[in-house]
């Protein structure tokens, strides 16, 4: 990714009141939101990253899905161009607490967990979408790519014992 690249992404990141679970850089989120784009052949894009808890999660899943639990991560499109010709792609909301046990439960590093939900919550923003099994295979399979170019291994593949 040329080093200029970030520069044509504009990226709000909202972090929750309580920072305890804020583990992650800004700077690092910037990166791993521009390799997505880079990736996927799209610059000139404005994006907000929000960090919340349980409770804010909760109300968001159950107010726009109409489902009465958290859940990992959630995105909400805009889609419109700005006068300066910006993509203004939408909102990704990542619940803290969820990651961290997902997190855990899976044998994953965090910081790899939260890429790998930025990366989906944006192919979600960019029409993706895994609600039947080839969509969720392609949707799967750039994430991997990309996941990969960041340094990380395929999100997919389960980790048995002798990993």
């Amino acid at each position: 990714m040329p080093d200029n690249f970030q520069e044509s992404i504009t990226l709000d990141i909202q972090w929750l009141d309580d920072c305890s679970h804020r583990k992650i850089d800004d700077l690092e989120i910037h990166k791993w939101v521009s390799a997505c784009f880079y990736e996927m052949g799209i610059s000139n894009v404005e994006l907000a990253v929000r960090v919340v808890d349980r409770c804010e999660m909760l109300d968001l899943n159950t107010k726009y899905r109409g489902r009465e639990n958290e859940t990992n991560v959630l995105s909400f499109g805009n889609g419109d161009i700005d006068e300066f010709g910006v993509r203004l792609l939408g909102d990704i909301v990542i619940c803290a607490p969820v990651l961290s046990e997902e997190s855990l439960n899976q044998g994953k590093e965090q910081a790899a967990h939260f890429a790998h939900l930025l990366v989906h919550g944006i192919l979600h923003l960019l029409g993706y979408d895994h609600l039947q099994d080839a969509e969720a295979e392609e949707m799967e399979s750039i994430e991997a790519r990309i996941l990969s170019t960041l340094g990380w291994s395929n999100p997919y593949i389960e980790k048995t014992d002798d990993d």
